[in-house]
C-alpha cells in the first residue's frame, strides 16, 4: 500500500460543512487515480457526531506531533481552511514539500506549493502578486462536486415555474431556513417547496407546520440533492459550494451570502450571468427581497439563460482535473515517498 495523501480541512456548527465536503470529493478523485488517502477534520463537538466514518477527527491547528509525524509519511498534504495562517502552512510545507491548498478566502501569500482557487474568474484577479516556485491553479474548471454532479440534467423550463429548492447548507449558520420557508408558504402558495437542512439542524426549531405543497429533507446526500435539483426550477440558497453544485445542473438560484467568503463565489457567478443576488443574510428586507428574485427568475427564458449560463461555468470534471494536476506537480519531487 501507497503513502497516503493527508487532507486537512475543518467543519462545524459555525462555518459550515462546505470545506468538508469539497475535500470528500477531492479524496474520492485521488482515491479513483490510485490513490490511498486520510481526511482528518478539525471539528466542533456539536459536529463530530455527523461526519462519515472515514474522517478522523484531529484537532490539528497548531501543528500538533500527530501531525508533524503524518505529514512527514504522507505521500502530499493538502490543506483546505481558513483558519490557519500562511506562517501555520509554511511550516507544514517544511515537512513535505508536497503540499497544495485551496484557498479561496483570505487568499494569504504563499511561497512554496500548489494553490487552488476555483471561485469563477479567479485566474483574471485571484493573487495578483504570484511567487514564481508556486503553482497556481485558478478558475472553475478545477471546481471539485461530489461525484454524483458529474453529469448534468436535461431541463424542462415549465411556464410558470412548478417547484423551489431552498437549502442553506448542512449548518444553516444563519437559521433562515424556517423565516424563508415561511416567507415561500405565504406568497407562493402553488409551488411546490423542496426544503433541504442538514443533520446538525434537526434540533433547532427550523421549520413551520407543513403544508400539502412543502417537504422537508433532511441531510439529503449527493444522490438526492441531485435528484431534487432536477426536480425544482429555482433554488433559494446561500453561496459557497452549493452554488457550484446547482450551476453544474443549470439550476438557477437566488442568493443569499451567509459569509464573507462566499461573496466572491456569488460574485463571480452573478458576473457570468447566473443567479440572482438579493444581499447578505444581515441585510433588512431580506425575505422581501428573496421573492422579488424569484419574481424575477420565473419566465422561462430568463431561466433557460440563468441554466446555460451555470452550466458554461461549471461542469463535472473538476475534480479529477484538478487531483490531475496536483498529482503532476508532485511527481516533479523526487524523495522518500516515490
Amino acid at each position: 500500500m501507497s503513502d497516503p495523501i493527508l487532507i486537512l480541512t475543518e467543519c462545524g456548527a459555525d462555518i459550515g460543512f462546505g470545506h468538508l465536503t469539497r475535500c470528500l470529493s477531492l479524496g474520492e478523485a485521488f482515491r479513483r487515480a490510485g490513490e490511498d488517502v486520510d481526511v482528518w477534520a478539525a471539528a466542533d463537538a456539536r459536529s463530530v457526531e455527523y461526519l462519515p466514518e472515514s474522517v478522523r477527527t484531529v484537532q490539528w491547528y497548531g501543528l500538533p506531533d500527530a501531525l508533524t509525524v503524518a505529514a512527514a509519511s504522507a505521500y502530499g498534504v493538502l490543506v483546505d481552511s481558513f483558519r490557519i495562517g500562511a506562517d501555520e502552512f509554511e511550516r507544514i510545507a517544511g515537512i513535505n514539500r508536497r503540499i497544495a491548498v485551496i484557498d479561496d478566502f483570505p487568499r494569504r501569500q504563499y511561497s512554496t506549493g500548489v494553490v487552488v482557487d476555483w471561485t469563477i474568474g479567479a485566474e483574471h484577479f485571484a493573487f495578483p502578486s504570484r511567487h514564481a516556485d508556486v503553482v497556481y491553479l485558478l478558475g472553475g474548471q478545477y471546481c471539485a462536486l461530489r461525484p454524483e454532479f458529474k453529469y448534468t440534467v436535461e431541463r424542462e423550463f415549465s411556464d410558470p415555474p412548478r417547484s423551489l429548492l431552498v437549502t442553506f447548507g448542512g449548518a444553516d449558520i444563519r437559521a433562515l431556513t424556517a423565516p424563508v420557508v415561511a416567507m415561500l408558504q405565504r406568497e407562493f402558495p402553488d409551488l411546490e417547496k423542496l426544503v433541504v437542512f442538514g443533520q446538525s439542524a434537526q434540533n433547532m426549531p427550523l421549520c413551520p407546520a407543513k403544508d400539502r405543497s412543502t417537504s422537508f429533507y433532511a441531510a439529503a446526500d449527493g444522490a438526492r440533492m441531485r435528484e431534487l435539483m432536477a426536480r425544482a426550477d429555482i433554488a433559494v440558497c446561500g453561496g459557497g459550494q452549493t452554488l457550484y453544485e446547482l450551476a453544474s445542473q443549470g439550476l438557477p438560484p437566488v442568493i443569499s451570502s451567509l459569509a464573507d467568503d462566499q461573496n466572491d463565489d456569488i460574485r463571480g457567478f452573478v458576473h457570468a450571468g447566473f443567479g440572482v443576488y438579493e444581499g447578505s443574510w444581515r441585510q433588512p428586507g431580506l425575505l422581501d427581497a428573496l421573492a422579488a428574485g424569484i419574481s424575477e427568475l420565473w419566465p422561462a427564458d430568463v431561466r433557460a439563460r440563468h441554466s446555460a449560463a451555470g452550466q458554461e461555468c461549471v461542469d463535472g470534471s473538476g475534480a479529477e482535473r484538478l487531483v490531475s494536476a496536483i498529482l503532476a506537480e508532485w511527481r516533479r519531487y523526487r524523495g522518500p515517498h516515490d
